[in-house]
């Protein structure tokens, strides 16, 4: 993939429609096979999932940024990436909260009683939706960056060994975890020091493989980085290696293999939920939370993960994309739960589910 001109890449679009899938795949099994426990890190299929997608979609994420931050100013290219994904990162929780309060009422009987159950929740909530305040975080970075002509690979590897030092407050562990691969899709994207024709060949493809499948085995419980962090010593030096290293490996393999079906089967559905991937990553969680309060935990059940998840992931995003494309033609609600302004591309026209 060379430098992105002024057109949509479509491809970059159908890889996108793949990965949210995958996020919503990845919660489902999560929160619904093992209702939130600790079993589901061992699960295979999610394992398989957790070794790259997040590292990937932070990489495409810096590589659709590359013409945002190069067209404009850095503090513009800031003031654009904080009104389309850190206001409805900020919007979307205040709605959760509200709609939690009204279900504590309801289940209380009383405003008192569904007040206090409702101060109980917030000892232990904690606002989701890090990923944007990611993305945003290292556009930041690299517009700055690129101000300061310090745009290239080596200066985003010492900025990434310095970050290391800072405090693991919040979610910065996870900030310091994906912020490499956001300079790596920019970088690609820039197309003067990497490009992705230089690994197609098939000796470079298998011995890709063969470090991808050793990644994998050696993945534990421990190298997610939710568990150990991203913390410098001498016992978790190994999995901020294992993590970084299988996020790049998996995730060249998984583009790779992305792009040989997309040469072969298109499909627009796909294409359609990349477009508007914010929309699906932010409105999948309430369906989410609808899901666990009607399902019974599956845990310790295999043909979950392997047989309903995924059905229920393709049904979560098909209908977040609807509620999206809605919430879009309201001028008021798609400013500020969805970022779009009303220069912004007009709502995506929903395709036929058969196109897929």
């Amino acid at each position: 993939m060379s430098a992105p001109n002024a057109m949509r890449n479509d491809f970059a679009d159908y890889l996108k429609g793949v990965l949210i899938f995958l996020v919503a795949y990845g919660h489902l099994i999560q929160f619904i096979g093992y209702a939130g426990q600790p079993g589901y890190y061992l699960d295979p299929l999610f394992k398989a999932i957790y070794t790259f997608h997040m590292p990937l979609f932070m990489a495409v994420s810096g590589y659709v940024s590359f013409q945002a931050i190069n067209r404009s100013s850095w503090l513009e290219c800031s003031w654009r990436r904080f009104r389309q994904i850190v206001v409805p990162a900020i919007c979307w929780p205040l709605v959760y909260l509200f709609v939690k309060l009204i279900i504590f009422i309801l289940i209380a009987g009383t405003v008192a009683g569904g007040r206090q159950l409702f101060r109980d929740f917030m000892v232990e909530y904690r606002p989701g939706y890090w990923f944007l305040w990611a993305v945003f975080g290292a556009t930041c970075l690299v517009a700055i960056s690129k101000k300061l002509r310090l745009d290239r690979l080596e200066f985003f590897g010492l900025f990434t060994g310095v970050m290391l030092f800072a405090p693991e407050a919040a979610y910065l562990y996870l900030f310091k975890y994906t912020f490499p691969f956001f300079c790596l899709g920019y970088a690609l994207a820039k197309g003067d020091q990497i490009q992705i024709q230089a690994i197609r060949s098939w000796p470079k493809i298998l011995a890709l493989v063969i470090i991808g499948i050793g990644c994998y085995l050696l993945w534990s419980e421990d190298t997610y980085v939710y568990t150990t962090r991203m913390r410098l010593t001498s016992a978790n030096l190994p999995n901020i290696a294992l993590r970084w290293l299988a996020g790049v490996v998996i995730s060249v393999l998984f583009v790779v293999l992305t792009f040989w079906v997309y040469q072969r089967v298109k499909s627009p559905l796909l294409s359609a939920w990349g477009r508007r991937s914010l929309d699906i990553y932010i409105i999948h969680l309430f369906f989410v939370e609808i899901l666990i309060a009607c399902i019974h935990s599956a845990k310790d059940s295999p043909w979950f993960s392997w047989l309903l998840a995924p059905l229920l992931a393709g049904i979560l995003c098909w209908l977040s994309f609807w509620v999206g494309d809605g919430l879009g033609r309201i001028p008021g609600l798609r400013t500020i739960l969805l970022g779009r302004t009303a220069t912004s591309t007009p709502p995506t026209p929903l395709p036929p589910a058969g196109n897929s």
